[in-house]
């Protein structure tokens, strides 16, 4: 796979632990929705990084440029390096890659679940021209995070999915009035709340979140093709 120059057009902070990363191609660059891309920073010699790291996208191919959620992990050379970039800088980027894309009839009706920066693929479905074309007003979302600086992009869930934007989160303050716990507290608390076979699913989070969620769906009826999903 080919690596294409790309620059940094902004880096700035969507939460305490999060990075929002823009970058521009030096030439088109065309991808799908729910696709990652792999990032490798120029050597000092000059030549292509022999070293990448993939990164979900949370931009629509619509969008002018690409955008990254960067989560800081504590002791992960990457970050740093990512972090302190600044406009103008540049970055060569491999992709698109991942088969983590739309798949829905125009009417069937969506579940959104995410953890954390699994958001960042479920927002460039959501903006995707194919979802956008149907109905979004009718789907529905589960967000799980720490707390209430964490959710992600929250603006733009409340205004395009208005109460049926569920953040639940893990450690929220005493001044927190919506739901509490992880996602599959929040399903054990409402089991009933959905016909949960008549919507197809797109999820993205960690392993053990991915793989009770799964049990929990198929006890409701929904099949397996019904669920598209991605682990991180």
């Amino acid at each position: 796979m080919e690596a294409s120059l790309f620059f940094v057009e902004d880096c700035t902070t969507l939460s305490p632990t999060v990075r929002r990363l823009r970058l521009r191609p030096k030439d088109g660059f065309d991808y799908r929705a729910g696709q990652y891309i792999e990032i490798g920073f120029p050597c000092a010699d000059g030549e292509t990084p022999s070293e990448y790291f993939p990164f979900s996208l949370a931009s629509s191919p619509t969008d002018r440029f690409l955008e990254l959620c960067i989560r800081a992990v504590d002791g992960h050379f990457l970050v740093p390096c990512l972090t302190g970039l600044s406009p103008g800088d540049a970055v060569w980027v491999k992709g698109p890659g991942g088969r983590f894309l739309y798949g829905s009839a125009p009417s069937r009706p969506l579940v959104w679940i995410a953890t954390g920066t699994g958001i960042a693929p479920l927002r460039s479905l959501f903006r995707s021209p194919e979802r956008q074309a149907a109905h979004p007003s009718e789907d529905i979302m589960l967000f799980g995070c720490r707390n209430e600086e964490e959710i992600l992009y929250r603006e733009e869930w409340e205004q395009a999915l208005g109460a049926a934007f569920y953040p639940i989160l893990s450690q929220a303050s005493d001044d927190w009035t919506g739901e509490r716990g992880r996602i599959m507290d929040f399903l054990s608390r409402h089991p009933s709340m959905l016909a949960w076979s008549a919507y197809d699913y797109y999820i993205c989070g960690q392993g053990e979140m991915l793989t009770s969620l799964k049990a929990f769906l198929s006890e409701q009826g929904v099949r397996e093709e019904s669920l598209h999903h991605e682990r991180w």
